[in-house]
């Protein structure tokens, strides 16, 4: 009896020379994904073929070793550990953690911070065992969300998590898995952020300014397609390695642009089984309502007096009563400003420029005023370049401008509350506020930051003096 010919939907004009494979990317959906076949994890499940386009060689030896074991979850040995290391090496998304502030075992174990809503959403989740398959972590800077999305990573893909460590939000710290997460090697664990960009096999992307997250590299390390993955299984569809599932998370989501976004709808909407994707924020209003309906929202705030004063007796840091004062009026709850505050030693630089911006305030205009904000902003920009060979130099003079923004914007709050009872003196530090963003809008633009700065110390200036006159 003759054979059906296998259909392929019109993906292709010719089938591929292996049979039963089904092409990752249709070439006339330009790019649109299709789905892994079910049949071949039916197969890897009752000991059918392990001949799947969905898994490379170092996997191959890994499902063959599973089946032959007597658990369903068998011990990582060395054989599993050098298929882990080789998919890290083959996939530049299967990366470091970095940026993690919880990687330590006793910051593990500690509660989280000021979040309480936050973290009983997902423990309710968690030990009811219906964990929805994307959510959007967001809220202000340094407030904890990729800190939560990085526990709930490793509770999702650690078997030994027990019952009471899901309850309690603290995940294993020792074992297999946790060492894995801890060295950056963890085969499921995906972490997609800008930085990607720099270890991309796409030379465009090599070469871009790091300045938001575009479709290719979406494509490279989650959703497949495109010039880095049209040859290879979508991250999103390939058989964990590990077996207990696969976490995306996706850092400063807000930098996704309308075609990264767009290309995600499919993926939120149905993932595959046991894929969890968790996008953290801090503008969720720039993502596109499409992609905001398909996920669970978590909001983070900034953290209350109390909760940031318990943060501080735990994290370490040290700072004398001046610095720690102003720090807390500066980080306004946030554990990840207050960090940098310490790490940048920010009070020292205030302390620079504070009595020049007191002198604007009272009509004594200081020329160099600007130059020096300018060039605190380049020396900051400098410091995270020559620290990370993979971080942008564009990028990093936004982040300083973000800093330097927040300093400003530290003063403004305590003029505003300072003159609450007098309308027009706070509309006028409002109109601050607003130059101050203002600065951030021309920096997106490349209008250049000398120029910009120079402005806002000018129109600073201006806005005290005709208060002033009134």
């Amino acid at each position: 009896m003759e054979r059906p010919r296998q259909r392929f939907d019109g993906l292709r004009r010719d089938p591929p020379k292996r049979r039963g494979l089904l092409p990752p990317t249709s070439r006339r959906g330009r790019g649109r994904m299709v789905p892994p076949r079910r049949g071949s994890a039916h197969e890897h499940r009752h000991g059918g073929s392990l001949r799947s386009p969905r898994l490379r060689p170092a996997e191959h030896a890994l499902c063959a070793r599973s089946r032959s074991a007597a658990s369903p979850l068998p011990q990582l040995d060395a054989q599993r550990r050098r298929a882990s290391d080789q998919a890290r090496s083959e996939s530049p998304g299967l990366r470091r953690s970095a940026g993690e502030p919880t990687r330590g075992g006793a910051a593990l174990s500690a509660p989280i911070e000021g979040q309480p809503a936050a973290v009983r959403a997902l423990v309710r989740a968690l030990t009811r065992g219906r964990v929805h398959h994307a959510w959007i972590l967001h809220g202000p800077f340094g407030t904890g969300k990729f800190t939560v999305a990085m526990r709930l990573a490793r509770l999702l893909l650690d078997p030994g998590a027990t019952p009471e460590q899901r309850r309690t939000f603290t995940p294993p710290t020792t074992g297999e898995v946790a060492a894995l997460i801890d060295a950056g090697t963890h085969p499921d664990l995906h972490v997609v952020r800008k930085e990607l960009a720099a270890s991309s096999r796409v030379r465009e992307l090599r070469e871009r300014k790091q300045t938001n997250i575009p479709l290719e590299l979406v494509r490279e390390h989650m959703l497949g397609g495109g010039e880095a993955g049209a040859s290879s299984t979508p991250p999103v569809y390939r058989t964990p390695l590990l077996g207990h599932g696969k976490v995306f998370i996706v850092d400063e989501a807000e930098l996704l642009d309308a075609e990264s976004q767009n290309a995600m709808l499919k993926t939120l909407e149905e993932p595959p089984e046991r894929t969890w994707i968790l996008l953290c924020t801090e503008h969720e209003e720039r993502l596109i309502p499409t992609v905001r309906s398909r996920c669970q929202r978590l909001p983070f705030g900034p953290l209350s007096a109390d909760a940031m004063s318990r943060w501080w007796s735990r994290s370490g840091l040290t700072a004398d009563a001046n610095a720690k004062a102003w720090i807390e009026r500066f980080a306004c709850g946030s554990p990840g400003l207050a960090t940098i505050a310490v790490r940048e030693n920010l009070h020292e630089v205030w302390r620079s420029i504070e009595p020049a911006l007191e002198s604007t305030e009272k009509g004594r205009f200081d020329p160099t005023l600007g130059e020096r904000l300018a060039s605190f902003v380049d020396e900051y920009a400098k410091r995270v370049v020559k620290d990370d060979e993979h971080a942008s130099k564009e990028a990093a003079n936004r982040a300083g401008m973000r800093l330097l923004g927040a300093m400003l914007g530290s003063r403004v709050r305590t003029m505003l509350a300072e003159t609450a009872d007098r309308r027009s003196a706070a509309e006028r530090w409002l109109e601050t506020a607003r130059a101050i963003h203002d600065v951030d809008d021309g920096q997106r633009a490349n209008i250049n930051l000398k120029h910009l700065l120079g402005n806002l110390v000018a129109q600073w200036g201006v806005e005290r003096t005709a208060g002033a006159a009134e």
